[in-house]
């Protein structure tokens, strides 16, 4: 807080023309204040206000200073306000008992003005200081932890799906194996679905380091959501046929959301994915539009492994990374769906999930429908 004129004191004294003279001299000079005439009532005070710094008498009948900034150091609420004290006595004991309950500085009666103004200006600076420091420190944490996540999900995921692509490659280029064209047209499928798979997990993990960063700047608009949907069903008709998928589309044209049409293409896109991914053989896949007044649903529901309920737990937790194999063995990154969470934000929707365990799971995406 470099400006400090804005901020609240807390003045705590039991007498009334103490608390008269420090408001005047705080008030003129900008500050907000507060009055507490004794400890107490301090104590009760410092919770509504919230008070960026107090200053506290330190002689005041039933509980004094010393045992009001003790208190205030007892509690997580209060613990970080600095507390000056003010006061009469100038022996070092005293000056070492006000810091030992957790003062951080002492201004003498009868107080200097300038003297007062400038120890007042230098613990909110600091304090100031230590803020900007907490949460310097909090980003770097973060950005460590994004760090982490990134390399993991190279050295593990993308490294595996890289390995797979080149262990092709070198099957496919090595003149001892004599390939059939049937089996060279298998070796091509294969390749290619790895490579799909390898891009994918790119793809997300692109996404989702964007949005770690935030970086991404959206750019909403009123949209017909059945045109995006048929383009992804498209995008993604060779897992369909290959599985057997009945995709059944109930998205009546003329049903309109509010969002950034790239960021709803990427969710509907791994939402549906990972319904064809966890479907069986022949399995069925819904994809339901249901118009409310100011909001429409839209739901991705599949009928195959489900989701067991500790994983549901932390699905779109950011701090979990865990990735589980569909019906076929095929493979993810496990940061889709924190994808998906992640981009609606931006646009004010959310998702949820419903699952049970071999029944299948609900995926129910909200937007607003409107522009505001």
């Amino acid at each position: 807080m470099k400006d400090n004129t804005k901020a609240t004191l807390l003045l705590v004294d039991d007498n009334t023309k103490n608390l008269q003279l420090l408001g005047s001299v705080l008030h003129e000079n900008g500050y907000q204040v507060a009055l507490a005439k004794d400890g107490p009532t301090a104590l009760n005070s410092v919770k509504k206000v919230k008070p960026d710094l107090i200053l506290l008498d330190v002689m005041m009948p039933d509980m004094d200073g010393f045992e009001v900034c003790r208190r205030l150091k007892e509690e997580a609420e209060t613990a970080h306000i600095p507390v000056v004290f003010v006061t009469a006595k100038t022996d070092v004991d005293e000056i070492v008992k006000g810091f030992n309950s957790g003062g951080v500085d002492y201004i003498t009666k009868p107080f200097n003005r300038e003297e007062l103004l400038v120890r007042i200006k230098t613990q909110l600076d600091l304090k100031a200081s230590l803020k900007t420091i907490e949460k310097q420190t909090q980003e770097l944490k973060e950005a460590n932890a994004l760090k982490d996540k990134v390399f993991s999900v190279i050295a593990h995921d993308l490294r595996g799906a890289l390995g797979s692509v080149r262990e092709f490659a070198n099957m496919m280029t090595d003149n001892r194996i004599q390939l059939t064209g049937e089996e060279l047209q298998e070796f091509f499928v294969a390749l290619k679905e790895q490579a799909d798979t390898t891009f994918e997990l790119l793809e997300n993990l692109l996404w989702w380091s964007r949005c770690q960063r935030k970086v991404i700047s959206p750019s909403p608009e009123q949209f017909d959501i059945r045109e995006s949907v048929d383009n992804v069903q498209k995008t993604l008709s060779y897992l369909i046929n290959k599985k057997n998928i009945v995709l059944k589309t109930e998205v009546s044209p003329g049903i309109y959301v509010v969002a950034d049409l790239q960021h709803f293409n990427v969710v509907m896109k791994n939402l549906i994915h990972n319904a064809i991914k966890f479907s069986p053989q022949g399995g069925k896949i819904e994809i339901v539009a249901i118009p409310k007044e100011n909001l429409v649903d839209i739901e991705v529901i599949d009928h195959g492994v489900g989701i067991k309920p500790e994983d549901m737990l932390c699905l779109f937790d950011p701090n979990t990374h865990f990735s589980t194999y569909g019906t076929e063995g095929e493979k993810g990154s496990g940061l889709g769906l924190q994808v998906c969470h992640d981009l609606l934000s931006y646009s004010d929707g959310k998702i949820i999930a419903k699952s049970e365990k071999n029944k299948g799971s609900v995926f129910t995406v909200t937007l607003p429908n409107e522009l505001v």
